[in-house]
């Protein structure tokens, strides 16, 4: 196989890693919050305007509460579609997470085969 289609094809597995990454920060953070804001009013409002206890590197969440609330709670205020949402949430942001980190393994394997073997 040439360099330029093995180029191309890393090129498009980057594109479709990083269109995960960002659907998952738009369905966590405007799907998910805009929905338990328009049908749990007063619970969303306790979540996003809580006080910070800290910046969460790795989330796309409004506030820690949120994020917890989305990640860690088992609370779902009597809607059956707040765990669907949930795992929706969580499954994308660790398939996209994994991409990345499959991609950073594959680019640094081929960047030792290359050193060694070129």
């Amino acid at each position: 196989m040439s360099d330029g289609i093995i180029a191309i094809i890393f090129a498009v597995i980057v594109f479709i890693d990083s269109c995960v990454i960002i659907a998952s920060f738009v369905y966590s953070r405007i799907v998910f919050s805009n929905y338990l804001r328009k049908y749990h009013r007063q619970e969303w409002e306790k979540l996003a305007y809580a006080e910070p206890h800290g910046f969460n590197w790795f989330s796309s969440d409004m506030t820690v509460q949120m994020y917890k609330f989305r990640t860690e709670s088992s609370e779902d205020f009597g809607d059956a579609n707040i765990p669907k949402m949930r795992k929706i949430s969580i499954y994308l942001f660790k398939f996209g997470i994994w991409g990345w980190l499959c991609l950073l393994v594959i680019f640094t394997i081929i960047g030792i085969l290359n050193i060694i073997f070129f």
